[in-house]
């Protein structure tokens, strides 16, 4: 959590922290007391076969950001009834990405940047990329272009993949050879490239 902390307040979330309610705080509160009134969950919380259910919404009510409020006052809300889906993608993404860090995991994570800005995108790229990886393995897909950046990225790092009726096919950045008939540097503009269909081609539509 130090970590992750550590990286919010490092972002334009607007967030100061996030912090996790001990269980017994939790059940003192107005919200989970109004929870229990309201929609029996008495019932799952006592039956066998539901208890893992009433435990992981327990925790969910216990992840508590902290934000800002006026004139330096601080403002706690509940995560699952306050924050934005891509503000909870990129701290779930976040802790996932220490997490495996931490423990030297390999790590898949398909269509990366669905529902986060850009710039958080880059972020999280970064955190992955830093020194503090020693032995970490992450492969990501995105259609995103924007990450096509060599500050981002190595070529060996980058892969396409192409699809037509009969295959797929993927194709490595580090093929293209510099100074070759396929001249692609290490500091060369992929974005632009591949937006140019310099790389590898885009896919065709009909719309028009």
């Amino acid at each position: 959590m130090s970590i992750l902390n550590k990286l919010i307040a490092s972002t334009e979330l607007y967030m100061e922290r996030r912090d996790i309610l001990p269980e017994e705080e939790l059940y003192k509160t107005d919200l989970y007391k109004s929870f229990m009134e309201n929609n029996n969950l008495e019932e799952l919380k006592n039956t066998d076969d539901k208890k893992e259910s009433f435990k992981s919404f327990v925790d969910l009510l216990r992840v508590t950001p902290v934000y800002k409020g006026e004139n330096g006052l601080v403002v706690k809300k509940t995560s699952i009834f306050f924050d934005y889906v891509g503000t909870n993608k990129f701290i779930v993404l976040a802790m996932h990405i220490i997490t495996a860090l931490l423990e030297g995991n390999i790590l898949l994570i398909d269509e990366f940047n669905s529902s986060l800005h850009h710039k958080l995108t880059r972020i999280l790229v970064i955190l992955m990329n830093s020194e503090i990886n020693q032995n970490t393995q992450f492969i990501l897909t995105s259609h995103e272009v924007q990450l096509l950046s060599p500050q981002l990225f190595r070529k060996d790092q980058i892969n396409f993949i192409l699809r037509n009726d009969c295959q797929v096919e993927i194709v490595s950045l580090i093929d293209f050879k510099t100074n070759s008939n396929r001249d692609i540097r290490s500091n060369s503009n992929f974005e632009k490239m591949y937006v140019e269909e310099k790389i590898v081609p885009l896919p065709d539509t009909d719309i028009y």
